[in-house]
């Protein structure tokens, strides 16, 4: 049976102290009831945000430009400088919506406690509750649960929806002017041309997640912010961003992304240097 796209929900927020020029996460939801932290989340994660210590109390100049990973915080040393250091503790949740699953199929009541975990595992810490956890990290939001099975059919079908979630979320963005002028270029000339909907949003999305760094090729790290809050909304999400990592090398160039995107040869040839084009913008 064939599912039709949702159009995805706008919240009109500010994520306080986390970074606010990605604003494609604002839209990764086809749900009401995705928790407004976990969009703030995904696009922590995405890089963008300042982990740790985002307002410095007096004194703590040293920390200045110090960036520091989840589930860690910024101190000023006896010599003055500012270095990273696993997070003290964190606030107490009673929200449900601010819980994660983490890989291990285990609910955490805060991201801010997985992290910090991590953090006192990898430095081997006598509060680290398990050394596995120095690889723990948030596979979905909210508490864990049975994620239905992809089925063939629906996983066949998840590009086009993909796709249309992806556009919609371009056109979204270009009437609330949060595109560059050569999105919106494309955007439009997409809007004339039906067809070129698809190519365009599927690898302009690839351009964007590919980021921290800029390689030619996604991470599992950069698929965060697209895999995380759809996680437990599209139970395919997961199978598909496999599926298009055909090597099994963690990475997804665009040649792989236009083969599992379903792109023909001669969207790849004329995508190749798509991302560079605009960055260079």
């Amino acid at each position: 049976m064939r599912r039709e796209f949702i159009p995805p929900c706008v919240f009109g927020f500010d994520c306080l102290h986390f970074a606010t020029d990605f604003e494609a996460v604002l839209h990764f939801t086809f749900s009401a009831d995705m928790p407004l932290h976990a969009l703030c989340g995904a696009r922590l994660v995405k890089g963008r945000g300042r982990i740790g210590s985002p307002f410095l109390p007096p004194g703590s100049d040293g920390c200045l430009g110090v960036y520091c990973g989840a589930g860690r915080m910024c101190v000023v040393n006896d010599n003055g400088d500012g270095e990273c250091a696993c997070n003290n503790a964190c606030d107490s949740e009673e929200d449900a919506r601010r819980r994660v699953c983490s890989n291990y199929n285990e609910t955490w009541m805060s991201d801010c406690e997985l992290y910090r975990q991590r953090c006192l595992c990898e430095e081997e810490d006598q509060s680290c509750l398990n050394p596995e956890n120095k690889h723990v990290h948030i596979e979905y939001y909210g508490e864990c649960q049975q994620i239905p099975e992809c089925v063939d059919e629906e996983l066949e079908d998840f590009p086009r929806r993909m796709s249309e979630w992806l556009f919609h979320i371009m056109r979204d963005m270009a009437e609330r002017h949060t595109l560059s002028e050569h999105y919106v270029r494309l955007e439009r000339e997409a809007e004339e041309d039906p067809k070129k909907q698809w190519s365009y949003a599927v690898v302009w999305k690839w351009c964007e997640l590919d980021s921290h760094p800029k390689d030619k090729a996604v991470s599992r790290h950069e698929l965060f912010p697209i895999r995380a809050p759809l996680y437990t909304l599209e139970n395919c999400v997961a199978t598909f961003l496999d599926s298009c990592d055909t090597n099994d090398d963690h990475a997804i160039t665009l040649r792989e992304w236009a083969t599992c995107t379903k792109l023909s040869e001669d969207d790849l040839e004329k995508f190749e240097n798509f991302c560079e084009g605009i960055r260079e913008e």
